[in-house]
Formats: C-alpha cells, sequence, structure tokens
C-alpha cells in the first residue's frame, strides 16, 4: 500500500458472517501492524505509558515526607498528624481513581474500534444489527417487541407514499380501496410498543396494497424513494396485523429506522473486544461523524450497489450513486485515516440484481459499455464496472495526498 495512505479492500455479495470476519482480520492486523510500528519509533508499546498525577498526590507525599524528617515542635505535633492523616487519605483515593484511568486506557488499547460510514440508507444499520444476532445473543424479547411500532410504521408511511405516487402517475385504484386510501391519507398514525396493529387496518393495509393501481406504482419504485423491503413486510402482513406478533430476525433487520446522532455496540469475537460504531448517513448528520474519528481501526464503508438509478432523499437532483462516490474518495484522503484499513462493502446486490434487468446502468455511468459478447452474466459485468470506479476513487485519492 502507498506510505501514509489507508489500506482500501473491495468486497462484494459476501454473507454477512463473511463480511465481518473479514473485517475482523483486517482489524486485527492493522492493530499489529500499527502497534509494531509505533513501539519501534518508541512512541509507545515497549515502555510504561505516561500517568496523569493529581496535585493531591504530591501534597499528601510531600506531607508524609516532612512528617518523617520535621522534628517535633510543641503544640502542632497533633495538629500535623492529622493533616498527614488527611492527606493519606486523599492520596489513596487518587491512586485508586488513576489505577481506573489506567486500566481504562488499556482496555482502549487492546479494544478495535470498527466505524460504519456511508450514505443514508445504504445498510449501515442493519449490518450493525445482523452484529448482534451474530455475536451478542440477538434481541431480547423486550427488543423484539420495541421494534413493533417502528415495522408498523414502515408499513403505513409506504404505502401512503404508494398512494400519493399512483395518483401521480394517474393510476385510479377500485373504488373500495378508494375509500382506504383516502382513509390512510387523512389519518395520522401514532404507534406504541406494546399496542398492536390491529386486524381491521391490517386488511385495509393489506387490500390496497394488492390493488392493481398501487402495484402498478410499485413497479415503478425506481423513480422514488421507497422502503427496500416493502414487499417483504406486505407478505408479512398476515402476521403482523395479529395481537400476538413478535418480530422475527429477519422482520428486524428488513425494519427501517433512520440512525439520528451515533450508536455504538460493542462485543467480544475470537477473543478480541471489538467497538462498532453506527452513524447516520443524511448530509445533515455527517457533521457529527468527527466525533468518532478518534482511535478508529477499520472503516467498513457501505454503498447501496442498487441505489445507481436512484436520487438522495434530501437533495432529488444528486444521484445516490454518485454521491456515494464522492463520499468514499473524500473519506480515503481525510488525515485522520492514515493508518486505518478501509473496507468497501458494496451492499444490496438482490435488489441490484433486479434492477439492473430493467434498469439502463447508463442513467447513472454513461461512459458504460454492455459486454458485446454476452459471455459475462448482465448484473456480473455491471457490477464490475461499479467496482471499477470505487477502485479509481480510491487511487485518485491516495494520488492527492
Amino acid at each position: 500500500r502507498p506510505a501514509g495512505r489507508p489500506d482500501i479492500v473491495i468486497v462484494r455479495w459476501p454473507t454477512p458472517p463473511r463480511i465481518f470476519d473479514f473485517a475482523t482480520e483486517v482489524a486485527v492486523n492493522i492493530r499489529t501492524g500499527t502497534r509494531s510500528r509505533r513501539a519501534r519509533s518508541g512512541v509507545a508499546g515497549g515502555g510504561r505509558p505516561p500517568t496523569h498525577t493529581h496535585t493531591s498526590d504530591l501534597v499528601a507525599v510531600g506531607g508524609q515526607r516532612r512528617e518523617a524528617t520535621a522534628a517535633p515542635r510543641d503544640g502542632v505535633k497533633r495538629t500535623m498528624a492529622c493533616c498527614f492523616a488527611k492527606r493519606s487519605d486523599e492520596a489513596k483515593r487518587s491512586a485508586a481513581i488513576d489505577k481506573q484511568l489506567h486500566e481504562a486506557r488499556r482496555q482502549l488499547q487492546d479494544e478495535i474500534k470498527i466505524l460504519l460510514l456511508g450514505p443514508g440508507d445504504s445498510g449501515k444499520s442493519t449490518l450493525a444489527k445482523q452484529i448482534k444476532l451474530l455475536y451478542i445473543n440477538g434481541f431480547s424479547r423486550d427488543e423484539r417487541m420495541a421494534f413493533r411500532a417502528v415495522i408498523y410504521s414502515n408499513v403505513v408511511l409506504t404505502l401512503k407514499e404508494l398512494i400519493k405516487k399512483a395518483s401521480e402517475f394517474g393510476y385510479r385504484l377500485s373504488s373500495p380501496n378508494r375509500r382506504r386510501a383516502r382513509h390512510l391519507i387523512e389519518c395520522f398514525f401514532v404507534f406504541e410498543d406494546a399496542a398492536p396493529l390491529g386486524v381491521d387496518l391490517g386488511d385495509d393495509l393489506l387490500a390496497v396494497w394488492r390493488d392493481d393501481g398501487i402495484q402498478r406504482a410499485y413497479a415503478r419504485r425506481a423513480e422514488f424513494t421507497i422502503l427496500d423491503s416493502a414487499a417483504y413486510l406486505f407478505g408479512r402482513l398476515d402476521a403482523i396485523k395479529r395481537d400476538d406478533y413478535v418480530p422475527s430476525d429477519d422482520d428486524i433487520l428488513r425494519s427501517r429506522q433512520r440512525t439520528r446522532g451515533i450508536s455504538e455496540i460493542t462485543y467480544t469475537h475470537q477473543r478480541t473486544n471489538f467497538r462498532l460504531v453506527d452513524v447516520g448517513g443524511q448530509r445533515n448528520e455527517r457533521n457529527k461523524w468527527i466525533h468518532c474519528f478518534d482511535g478508529v481501526t477499520a472503516i467498513i464503508y457501505c454503498a447501496a450497489i442498487s441505489a445507481y438509478c436512484q436520487t438522495l432523499e434530501e437533495d432529488p437532483s444528486v444521484n445516490r450513486m454518485h454521491e456515494a462516490l464522492r463520499l468514499f474518495a473524500g473519506i480515503a484522503q481525510y488525515p485522520w485515516f492514515t493508518d486505518t484499513a478501509i473496507i468497501l462493502f458494496l451492499n444490496k446486490i438482490d435488489l441490484f440484481q433486479d434492477k439492473i434487468e430493467h434498469h439502463d446502468l447508463r442513467r447513472c455511468f454513461a461512459d458504460y459499455a454492455y459486454d458485446a459478447d454476452g459471455d459475462v452474466p448482465l448484473a456480473e459485468h455491471a457490477a464490475n464496472f461499479i467496482k471499477a470506479k470505487f477502485e479509481a476513487a480510491a487511487a485518485a485519492a491516495a494520488a492527492t495526498t
């Protein structure tokens, strides 16, 4: 790798356990290499780490020394003994604090910090959920029940958006479904964790979803922003509407809740402590990223490969793939990540394989040329082209720094 530049590894289409095992290997290797360089330069590793000494330590130690060597004076000996005893207690408390700080520093040095970065709706939080399922004993019943409100909201808001788009596209719904759709649009729904969706509302949602006008609008979903897992959730609506519904692992993974701020997951894998940091990807959330840059061992950069024909939710004039490339190139140049492994995860390949059959990649990249011989399947050929774009962005970032 170029000196002073991050390791950038391009990864495509791995199953979730493979991507995390690979990330673990890269992170451990980069951490080991960093420690070796620091040890050789004398920065850390071989010597004793610097310790912070409180003023109270110096006062207490000095007082004890003066007590041992000073000659007793009439009328002040008892007062000095009390003062020294008080200072000795302060010294013990201060020493205990120093020990705790030293232990915390040691744990941080031994911990591998992985930062999830990427634009909004690229699958970062879904990867964090995968980590919890794979390495942290999954979700408790209380946590699953808390996802009910998220899933209910996903279903209702998705259908509302489809109703609006069906109207814009001129697709008429059947008479009974028009009444149901009008009711859904006019009502404001507030879901609580413990409250069920309700069979009546579930039946109305399912009837509108199955309407031909809604399905025709859904077929044009690449033209607007909609939940990627809409078809899955509506396919599960018979279970979701029941009063005793408990979200499954797949339900939780396919639910969508925008990340606001910063969230962390700590776990142990292969006898190594990890801290996974997930951040919001929308533009208004990125100014918070800098608070996570300290001590990062590896970055998993998520880019939705299926987003080549979509625009940003916050700026419909910008193509999502173009935004992902620009953001990736910028991160590769950040001075904070000189000794940081960067792993690119081209996500949502299943959606990409479906879209590429119906939506031309040249909508995003005018220089894309189809395989004239047809020897390579279209999805694989197009994915390799996108992969090459990210590799070129990484090379350009390395060349400019």
